[in-house]
């Protein structure tokens, strides 16, 4: 509250000016900053009961627990995210993944209509209204299973590291870029690890500014493996961008845009990811080089990275829609996974109701270094296509680079498809593993159940052509027999047609 106070104390004074009469291109962004109220719109009743739900959704998501009938309980992290992770059981995937939802995001929804509601208030009275990864299934997908594993969990865990090293090897990176190292506050006041004196807390990863040009937090609960290591630099990518900024007046202190932030974290951990930064940490024996080891790399990469573009622009999409009141509270679940299943070819394992409420079960290069740090100091002064510029040379943003570096996986990838007549994409239809059947036609694979035999299309034209032929033929028979049989019985009742009646017949008669 306090700060929404200050938010509007100050916002009310800024929008006594007319920006437009303002030379000072600066000022004029710093000036229509602070005019922007926020939720500090909303009246004093209507703002702390968008406060008391935000921290109703947020307890609900930290404390959630689901619980196995053998009388275990486990939360979202570690546990629950180590059996999506670890686990090719289906029963134990699915029970994981549909007790997390009915738990975290049914209690979640109860919350959620009135949210939207008070944040498109606050967006009238304002005047304007306001990204999941694949790598865990590395080891299914691995295009060469023979070559060197790239995991270094395993090394990382016989070598004794901790959390802090993690961390510590993380800033040792950046500043081995001529980057900024962060302050002692950091080390002091961060929080690593999950916390084992019993506070609930939220365990997705995530990193601070408290705006006073020295005390920059992360809170993340660790676990020692590679995952975490590439996270723990991404968040410090966040620390470095904040340390940079840090002399801008505060209006203008964030990312040039808001995917700046994670760009420049994610850009940044792709070079933690490379072999050769392993091998340089005596997490890998060699520094790989071969093709098989390099097409390796590059999947898991793209696991990680590609497959979250289409999740996160369909989170965005979902959010958008339902605060400009196309998605309402009655199809929530429903327009959620039409958006996974467009997006990402993605059902839910078990049918979902209008009762469930799943999109609350989600929680929200070295020569290039001078141009990384020039643009991170910006901060929000400048628009963010002049940051743009100054690291990629082009204010435009473009997917060239990225599937340049892919490019080589992309070339195997057609290969195979080619090579095992696998087709792109995939069909509209409702389909869940617990179903007998479809809502809706299957996949083609080219292949075909043919009375109970797996044919090929060709094999099954054929078959399908020799069941009518045999089929007119049994037919023809069929038509030659009833005349014969009925030929008899004419010629039959033809000739006791000049004797007695007897019964029989006019039995059959009333028959």
């Amino acid at each position: 509250m306090q700060i929404a106070n200050h938010t509007l104390k100050y916002g009310t004074q800024a929008r006594k000016f007319d920006v437009n009469q303002l030379q000072n291109t600066t000022i004029k962004r710093i000036i229509k900053k602070v005019q922007d109220l926020e939720r500090a719109a909303l009246p004093a009743q209507e703002l702390e009961e968008y406060n008391k739900i935000l921290l109703d959704m947020e307890t609900t998501y930290s404390v959630a627990t689901v619980c196995h009938p053998n009388g275990s309980c486990l939360q979202l992290e570690p546990d629950l995210t180590n059996v999506m992770a670890t686990s090719r059981k289906y029963e134990d995937l699915l029970w994981a993944w549909e007790g997390w939802r009915d738990k975290a995001g049914r209690a979640i929804l109860q919350f959620y209509p009135k949210y939207v509601e008070l944040i498109n208030q606050a967006a009238r009275l304002n005047g304007n209204m306001w990204a999941q990864t694949w790598s865990n299934i590395y080891d299914l997908v691995v295009p060469f299973p023979s070559a060197p594993s790239m995991d270094t969990t395993e090394a990382m865990l016989k070598q004794g590291w901790t959390p802090r090293k993690m961390f510590k090897e993380a800033d040792d990176f950046f500043t081995s870029l001529g980057l900024l190292p962060v302050p002692p506050e950091f080390w002091n006041k961060s929080m690593l690890e999950k916390p084992t004196d019993g506070r609930e807390v939220v365990c997705h990863a995530s990193a601070w500014d408290f705006y006073n040009g020295k005390d920059f937090r992360i809170k993340q609960c660790t676990t020692v493996n590679l995952e975490d290591l590439v996270v723990a630099h991404h968040g410090m990518g966040h620390i470095q961008y904040f340390m940079q900024y840090k002399d801008l007046p505060v209006a203008l202190r964030e990312g040039a845009n808001p995917g700046f932030h994670e760009a420049i974290g994610d850009v940044l951990a792709l070079s933690v990811s490379t072999p050769k930064h392993l091998h340089s940490l005596n997490l890998l024996s060699s520094e790989g080089g071969s093709d098989e080891h390099d097409i390796n790399f590059l999947m898991k990469m793209a696991l990680d990275k590609i497959a979250f573009i289409p999740f996160s622009y369909l989170v965005d999409q979902w959010r958008w829609r339902v605060f400009d009141g196309s998605i309402t509270k009655e199809n929530y679940n429903q327009e959620w996974w039409s958006l996974r299943l467009k997006y990402q070819g993605l059902c839910p394992p078990v049918p979902r109701t209008q009762g469930d409420f799943d999109p609350g079960a989600k929680f929200h290069i070295p020569s290039s270094v001078p141009y990384i740090r020039t643009a991170m100091k910006l901060g929000f002064s400048r628009p963010w296509p002049e940051a743009m510029q100054l690291i990629t040379g082009q204010p435009n943003m473009s997917a060239s680079a990225m599937l340049s570096y892919f490019k080589p996986l992309l070339d195997w990838l057609r290969t195979e498809n080619e090579l095992h007549g696998e087709k792109l994409g995939w069909p509209q239809y409702n389909w869940t593993p617990n179903s007998a059947r479809s809502e809706g036609p299957l996949p083609d694979s080219g292949r075909v159940s043919f009375l109970g035999l797996d044919l090929d299309a060709q094999q099954a034209r054929v078959g399908q052509w020799l069941l009518l032929f045999l089929g007119i033929a049994l037919l023809v028979a069929t038509l030659g027999l009833s005349q014969r049989l009925f030929s008899i019985r004419h010629r039959s009742l033809h000739r006791h047609s000049h004797g007695p009646q007897f019964g029989s017949e006019v039995e059959l008669r009333h028959s």
